[in-house]
């Protein structure tokens, strides 16, 4: 009982080490410390503890203990790094998010209207990708001023020949049309190979182009 109890409190340093030093300090500092109480751990194992005790683990025991030291010290560097990626995930959502509320503040103002967000509202919620393509179809067909779509993607069922002729004929009836598209920051999406891009995003890209007022 008394090893198990030895063998618990390891492993609770170990991964206190790695975890209090990233909540405290830093990603590297945390590696450092981790590591240092693991190898902490394995030099006493191996006979470190004659020294203080007077005595060192050996036999079945003393293996087992330095497979736990190892497997538990693996587990914190595991532990640690995949917390960074999860917090760097979401920092990283955090400033997508910002992004697009400047986007959104930007396209706003673009507007004219000081009330844009106490006038938008939803009328119902859509659910189903028929029922939001039927109310999408129905919207542009009726538009007499604006419309306003913003999707994370562009693909083929979405953007199809009867969205662009519908698009088209908003067009000719003098509707504004605004088409906000991608997840990626606007940098993102002007720096983007036009290769690398979906055939359905292209053929919005040459829609815009033949709608587009010419200028001069």
């Amino acid at each position: 009982m008394k090893a198990m109890h030895w063998q618990a409190a390891i492993v609770l340093t170990i991964i206190g080490g790695f975890v209090v030093a990233y909540l405290v300090f830093s990603f590297k500092r945390a590696l450092q410390i981790g590591l240092g109480v693991t190898l902490f751990w394995l030099t006493w194992t191996l006979g470190l503890s004659a020294l203080f005790v007077g005595y060192s683990v050996s036999g079945p025991l003393g293996q087992f203990q330095l497979y736990l030291i190892v497997l538990v010290g693996l587990a914190g560097v595991a532990l640690v790094y995949s917390f960074r990626k999860w917090q760097h995930r979401n920092e990283c959502l955090l400033i997508e998010n910002q992004s697009l509320r400047n986007e959104a503040k930007e396209l706003q103002n673009s507007f004219q209207t000081p009330d844009f967000n106490k006038s938008l509202s939803p009328s119902k919620i859509i659910r189903g990708t028929k029922q939001h393509r039927k109310e999408l179809l129905q919207h542009v067909n009726t538009a007499k001023d604006r419309i306003l779509i913003l999707s994370g993607w562009v693909t083929y069922y979405g953007f199809d020949q009867k969205l662009k002729k519908a698009l088209e004929k908003a067009v000719k009836r003098k509707v504004e049309i605004h088409i906000g598209w991608g997840y990626k920051s606007k940098q993102d999406l002007k720096n983007q190979n036009i290769e690398k891009m979906t055939e359905s995003e292209r053929d919005l890209l040459d829609f815009h182009a033949g709608t587009a007022p010419a200028e001069g």
